[in-house]
């Protein structure tokens, strides 16, 4: 399957202000450690990013589990994994970036500890998130968890009219219409993971944990 139907990528200079505008938005340090925090990373422990654009969740990640621990991250845009393996070196973190496919990971069976995907689901088709969600969990190690963040419906109707635009363009796109209604965990479930938790994180952000 060849990149554009496996998703809606982020390249160009889109890439180069990734980072500011997730900051202004909200989205930034504090929002991917509170992220992060609900993995309870121990020292020496492998992580995979799935979707991991400019890194900055893969290096909180790394900073957790230390120079003996392994952090992987993987993403369809050739932008964004330059600037994450140019901010990696020059921040001094040993992460692998990887250019390939949520779907087919490159990777052997039980492989990592935890799993991440954070604001990326949207960006992907019904039929690459159901394949991502069984490709996490064949990577997964017994005992290991998941923690996805992604966009889903708000929790009253006051959320539901201030975030109306954001709920509909969700529906507008393709990708995203399996996180309008808050999908995501049955296609977890549907994959062969055990949902532990739900919560909102953020505005209308979701925080979706598994094993």
């Amino acid at each position: 399957m060849s990149a554009d139907k496996r998703g809606r990528t982020i390249s160009g200079i889109s890439s180069r202000y990734y980072d500011r505008v997730s900051n202004w938005a909200g989205l930034g340090e504090a929002f991917r450690a509170k992220v992060v925090d609900e993995a309870s990373l121990k020292p020496g422990e492998s992580i995979l990013d799935c979707g991991c654009g400019t890194g900055r969740l893969a290096f909180v990640a790394k900073r957790r589990v230390g120079r003996e621990g392994l952090v992987r991250g993987i993403d369809l845009s050739r932008d964004q994994l330059a600037i994450a393996k140019e901010n990696a070196q020059g921040e001094g973190l040993d992460i692998e970036f990887i250019e390939g496919s949520i779907d087919e990971l490159p990777f052997p069976d039980d492989s990592f500890d935890a799993i991440f995907s954070t604001l990326m689901l949207h960006h992907v088709p019904w039929g690459v998130k159901t394949a991502a969600f069984g490709e996490m969990r064949r990577v997964l190690r017994p005992g290991g968890r998941i923690v996805i963040a992604d966009f889903g419906p708000p929790k009253n109707s006051w959320g539901r009219l201030l975030f109306s635009p954001l709920m509909l363009a969700l529906m507008v796109f393709s990708t995203s219409r399996d996180n309008a209604p808050g999908r995501l965990p049955e296609l977890m479930s549907g994959a062969g993971l055990r949902v532990t938790e739900q919560s909102m994180i953020k505005f209308v952000v979701h925080l979706i944990k598994a094993e």
